[in-house]
């Protein structure tokens, strides 16, 4: 079932310094590391996928085919996270009431707990869900864009995401899940070695 009022933004600009290579790009079983998070997302049944890019933006872009999503280029992205943020909330139609948040690096997620975090969102009247690990805060996260998405394009670009957060603590429901994977993503080539040999042994155990 697709939810009309929610959208997913994924977050895919990057330059991938520490990698030393489009880590979008790279492998992660037969599809690209993008690909499985956009796919999860579409799965999931977000109403839109916005996908922000920003280095290669071609490149990247041509690994999602015609899947059903809508990229936009971030030209801030040299910036940071944030800039990409705010280039997909501004993307995201008036019609959606909340934004679902994800990582381009996150391809291990499953579609379960992006599940997980969009019940929690409508079950409750938190504008601002986050899913834990531990004592550990992780992604997907989801934003009511009714409350604010006024107040994310307005946030200093040091300031970064958190700083609505912690504004608006009283307004953040944490949700604790029973995997560690959404505070595990790919920066540098022993994670991505680490990640897909972990996603190589899931598969082997079905």
């Amino acid at each position: 079932m697709v939810d009309q009022t929610l959208a997913g933004i994924v977050l895919a600009a990057g330059e991938s310094r520490r990698m030393g290579q489009p880590k979008q790009l790279l492998p992660f079983g037969e599809r690209t590391i993008l690909e499985r998070v956009v796919d999860t997302l579409l799965t999931a049944g977000v109403g839109e996928v916005v996908v922000v890019l920003g280095h290669l933006a071609d490149r990247v872009r041509a690994v999602l085919g015609d899947r059903p999503v809508r990229a936009v280029v971030n030209v801030l992205y040299q910036q940071g996270m944030l800039s990409s943020v705010k280039c997909g909330v501004r993307a995201v139609g008036a019609g959606y009431d909340a934004v679902l948040i994800a990582l381009g690096d996150q391809p291990h997620i499953e579609g379960a707990v992006v599940s997980e975090v969009m019940r929690a969102y409508r079950a409750g009247d938190a504008g601002i869900v986050i899913p834990r690990y531990g004592d550990k805060k992780g992604h997907p996260i989801i934003i009511n864009l009714q409350k604010y998405r006024e107040a994310i394009t307005n946030l200093p670009e040091d300031a970064g995401l958190n700083a609505l957060m912690q504004e608006h603590a009283d307004d953040v429901r944490l949700i604790d899940v029973a995997t560690e994977d959404i505070i595990r993503d790919i920066d540098v080539p022993d994670d991505y070695t680490r990640e897909l040999a972990r996603f190589t042994e899931r598969r082997s155990s079905l």
